[in-house]
């Protein structure tokens, strides 16, 4: 096998350091038929010698003039992406050694009508940059199938090792740059309305990095996200109506979210959903 099967996109922002965790994470794969492209967003800084540092012609860089936000920086990516199948990785973030392999045999247990797959996710959390604890997001898949329930579908982040299909996320547009924060549940609700579905990777193949740095979770962005959220669900109105469950998910997003109750110390996607987590 020679050929490049995955195509991992990392956008990036004056992150340096943040930036060459994520990318050594990805030097730790089982799975070595990929292709890394560190969207650069318009830094200042010397993303590059990041790159170089790591010795490795399987990292390459796309460098932006000036900062237009990480849908259009992901966008550039995935045009200019070779692999089968395009996974979406922050740079704050970390892959786990066996995130690829396992994503790849996911895929092969599903039919063709499964298009996005994402992962279970171990959230790290900090108190003053400290690393305070970690607990665990996970799914289950239907005991009668691989694909997951719609439902679920709302309750992910790009950040949850989502991987789509080339083909498919060309045929659907890519990312909104319209949105800045909920443009993964855009590009999900694109997908399901095409009637693309998705699959879990069963192992906790991500680290989720919940630090005191600048993230676009943040909650200070909880008046831009409620207003994102309303517009989201005018532009997917006729298929939200003819799947109410999912409109009412994201309306109890948005109620959450002007009720105030969203902190700064726990992440939400638009959707926050109560589960059981493994507190280590």
């Amino acid at each position: 096998m020679d050929e490049t099967l995955f195509s991992i996109i990392v956008p990036t922002y004056n992150r340096p350091s943040l930036l060459l965790r994520a990318l050594e994470s990805l030097k730790r794969q089982t799975f070595g038929y990929f292709e890394v492209i560190v969207s650069d967003d318009g830094s200042s800084s010397d993303t590059g010698s990041v790159i170089a540092s790591l010795e490795d012609n399987r990292f390459k860089l796309l460098h932006n003039s000036i900062n237009t936000g990480a849908s259009d920086a992901r966008n550039r990516a995935i045009e200019s992406c070779v692999g089968s199948f395009i996974s979406f990785l922050d740079d704050d973030d970390e892959f786990l050694p066996s995130f690829l392999s396992s994503t790849l045999l996911a895929f092969g247990m599903c039919p063709s009508s499964v298009a996005c797959s994402w992962a279970n996710v171990c959230n790290v959390r900090y108190a003053e940059n400290v690393s305070a604890g970690r607990d665990y997001t996970k799914y289950a898949l239907p005991t009668d199938s691989r694909i997951m329930p719609l439902d679920d579908c709302l309750t992910i982040g790009i950040g949850y090792g989502v991987t789509i299909r080339g083909d498919t996320l060309r045929k659907v547009g890519g990312f909104d740059s319209s949105f800045k924060l909920v443009e993964d549940t855009d590009l999900i609700l694109k997908l399901i309305s095409h009637g693309f579905r998705s699959t879990l990777v069963e192992e906790v193949c991500v680290n989720v990095h919940h630090h005191a740095g600048d993230r676009m979770t943040s909650v200070a962005l909880n008046n831009l996200r409620i207003r994102e959220c309303w517009n989201l669900i005018r532009k997917h109105e006729k298929f939200l109506a003819e799947n109410p469950n999912l409109r009412a998910q994201l309306v109890h997003g948005i109620r959450w979210l002007e009720s105030g109750r969203a902190c700064s110390s726990v992440d939400s996607t638009v959707i926050e959903v109560e589960r059981d987590v493994a507190i280590e």
